[in-house]
Order: structure tokens, then sequence, then C-alpha cells
């Protein structure tokens, strides 16, 4: 079967990002002393950026682009962004914040990759399980680390980010996942007619 060029893109935009989650651990720390030169007391606000711009980003796409009408959607993102909020707070050093940005953002990458191959409830099970894999090896990988160190309290955090991840895609955005298998169903049955045609004109 064809790759959808959306897949591929899916595939370079999740490489990318984990690959800033894996040089996060060794490269952000040294970069974090540098904006508290800069920005001295300012520096809090700059995870409150990090968290909110996702947050706003999904709920735009849900208002314009999804064009959500059903109330319970808003109110889930009401009540999840308090559970996001609860969690943030939780967290005192800023950059172990920054924990919840990267599970979430993740958890949603690995979402959109998924979404080519399944179409059902398993997608958000799936979504939930590869996020917390991926977390479990970026803490083992710290161990080696010489300024990291594994964390319990990380990955806890790195887990709940990526449920959080695919709870607000589950209850607020609310994919059409029925949709998206008509459409393979489509594609496939369009695929195969085209084979049938170039075979008879053998």
């Amino acid at each position: 079967m064809r790759i959808r060029p959306s897949l591929i893109l899916d595939i370079i935009l999740f490489i990318m990002f984990s690959f800033f989650v894996f040089t996060a651990m060794e490269v952000m720390p040294s970069i974090w002393q540098i904006l508290k030169l800069l920005l001295s007391e300012d520096i809090k606000y700059l995870t409150d950026i990090f968290i909110a711009i996702p947050l706003i980003l999904l709920l735009f796409y849900t208002i314009f682009i999804k064009r959500q009408k059903r109330l319970l959607s808003y109110i889930w993102y009401v009540i999840l962004i308090t559970f996001v909020y609860v969690l943030y707070n939780a967290i005192e050093n800023p950059y172990d914040r920054m924990h919840i940005f990267q599970y979430f953002i993740l958890s949603i990458l690995v979402f959109r990759i998924m979404h080519h191959f399944i179409y059902d409830i398993r997608l958000y099970f799936f979504g939930v399980l590869i996020t917390i894999c991926f977390g479990i090896t970026d803490e083992i990988a710290q161990i080696f680390v010489s300024t990291r160190g594994a964390s319990i309290f990380d990955l806890s955090a790195d887990i709940i980010s990526g449920l959080l991840g695919q709870m607000f895609l589950l209850l607020v955005v609310r994919p059409d996942l029925e949709m998206w298998r008509f459409k393979l169903r489509k594609q496939i049955k369009g695929y195969y007619e085209q084979e049938r045609w170039l075979n008879k004109r053998k």
C-alpha cells in the first residue's frame, strides 16, 4: 500500500522531538543556567509558556478546525486543565516541569503516527503504552549521564503527562475514528481497483 506523505511527516516530527527529549537531559541544564542569568526571576514564567502553548493550540484546534460543538468536550477541557495545573504545581523545579511539556507533546505525536494504522479505542492504549516505554528508556539513559540521574518522580510525571495527552485527544478533540477507517477502506479499494485496471492492460 502506498505510504502517505502525512505518515512520513508525523514520523519525522516524532524523531525530531524524541531527539530533543533525549538531548535535553544533557543540554538543557546548561541552557537553563544561561537563561537564569539572562531572565533572572522571569525564568519561572518560561515553563508556564511551554505548558500553555500546546494546551491553547489544542483548544484552538478543537474550536476552529475540528469545530467541536459538544459542551461536554469543553467541560472535560476545564477538568483536564485542572489536572495539569495540579501536576505542574506539584513539581517545584522549573526544569523538571519540562517533563510535563515533553511527554504531553510526545503522547500526541505517538497518536499521530498510530492513527495511520489503528482506527479504534486501542489507539489511545498504544499511545499511552509507547509514551510510557519512551519515558522508561529516557530515565534509564539518564543513569549513564554524569549530570543527570534516574528518578521515579520524573517517570511518574512522564506517565501522567502521556496519559493526559491521550485523554485530551479522547475527551476534548474527539477524533472521528470511524471516518478515518472509512477513508482507509476507500483508499485500499481504490488501490486494488487501480491494480486490476493496470493488470488488464498488460
